[in-house]
Parts: C-alpha cells; structure tokens; sequence
C-alpha cells in the first residue's frame, strides 16, 4: 500500500457502517480513494504528508483559547502596549503630582493663618512675609533674653551700682539673684530690705522649671522711721 495513502487513513476517523454504493474510481485515483501513485512526485509526498500531520501537531483542545487581558495583549501590536504602559505611567504620575500639590497647599494655608493680617496670596510673596516674621520674632525674643534673663540653674546673686545720684539725689542699686522658687522667697526679700532701711523703685521677676529670677533696682528709704521699726520688733 501506498505511504500517502496509510496516512490519510490513520488521520480519518472511521465512518458510521452505512452502504453505500461504491462511485467508480477517478482516473487520478485507486480504489481505496487515494491519489494515484503514478502522480506523486517527491516534493508532492513531502509536501501532502506535512499537510496532513499539521492539524494534529496544532491542535487546540476546547477551553484552551486565550481570553481576557492575556487575549487583548495579544491582539495588541509591540507599539500598542508601549503606548499603554506609557498612559499608565503618566497617570500614575499625574496623581502623585496632584497629591504633592495639596500638600504644598496645606503647608502654606497653615503658615499664612500663623501670620498676623497678612494679606499675601501668592506663594513667593507670602514665604517671604514668613521669613521676616520669624527673624522679628527672633530679635525680639534676643531683647527679652537681653532684658530679662531666664532663671539658671546656678543659685547665684549680683549687686551693680546703677546711679551714685539719682534725680534727687538719691543713689541706686541693681541687685539680681537666682534661686529657688517658694511661697515665702517674696516676703523674706521685703523683710531684708526694710532692715537695710532700702525701698524699692523697680522689681522684675521671671520664672521658669520651678526656678525664679529677681531683678530689683532699690534704694535708700529716707522715710525710713526707727520707732516703726521698734514697735514691729516689739
């Protein structure tokens, strides 16, 4: 038996036993239906055998198609999923932009409701009003500091000549100490001074952490009175 024709009918599936009439052979033909071997070239043997194995060596099985995204990519052509990932991207950036901007915002609302009637709108006005306030409130915060020094941890006591002569002729003294702050620290100085027989002009008192500054300019109480003393003595 011919080579072609045992090959087309291993690739048959077998008919349903119906008779029928037998048609007579065609003069390219055998009996068995087969192309006649007198016809067959070499490159035609190649060529019907190639064909004929090929629907079984790519045959799908049902279900097995692609479908959803997978199926779309394939359908899609090199360009087209660049231009894709190229839109996914520039969303994604677009969004992060977007939330960067809000933040921005935010920050600057916050900063223009900290200044005191400020009427900037734009950002480059408005950060340059913020950095004047906060080199004013830096000077300022120098001048206090200046002015009035914070309690120190050092329990300490300085007394500064001031003035030998005062408007009316009265001299005047400095005196500052650091301490402890109490209840009876204030009384305990009034006491002191009145048995130096000193008044006070000016007091400046600055607390902070449980500790206490005094600053006081004194001077000399010429209506001090000895029998006031006494009786309080008494």
């Amino acid at each position: 038996m011919p080579l072609a024709c045992f090959v087309v009918k291993q690739a048959r599936r077998p008919a349903a036993a119906v008779h029928q009439p037998r048609r007579p052979a065609a003069p390219n033909e055998n009996q068995a239906g087969c192309p006649s071997p007198s016809i067959f070239t070499s490159s035609s043997h190649v060529r019907f055998i190639s064909d004929t194995l090929g629907h079984v060596v790519h045959h799908q099985p049902a279900g097995s198609a692609p479908f959803g995204l997978q199926a779309e990519l394939q359908k899609m052509t090199a360009q087209e999923i660049m231009d894709a990932k190229a839109l996914a991207a520039s969303k994604g950036h677009s969004e992060a932009e977007r939330r960067r901007r809000e933040r921005i915002n935010n920050h600057l609302a916050k900063l223009r409701s900290l200044l005191p009637n400020t009427t900037k709108t734009d950002k480059a006005s408005l950060l340059a009003e913020v950095i004047q306030h906060v080199k004013e409130l830096k000077r300022q915060t120098s001048l206090i500091v200046e002015t009035n020094p914070v309690p120190t941890e050092i329990d300490e006591l300085t007394v500064d000549n001031v003035s030998d002569e005062f408007e009316d002729g009265k001299f005047v003294i400095k005196a500052s100490l650091c301490c402890e702050d109490r209840s009876d620290l204030l009384p305990d100085l009034i006491k002191t001074l009145k048995a130096l027989r000193l008044k006070t002009l000016k007091a400046e008192i600055t607390t902070l952490g449980g500790r206490v500054r005094n600053v006081l300019f004194i001077t000399g109480d010429h209506n001090y009175n000895q029998e006031d003393d006494l009786s309080t003595s008494s």
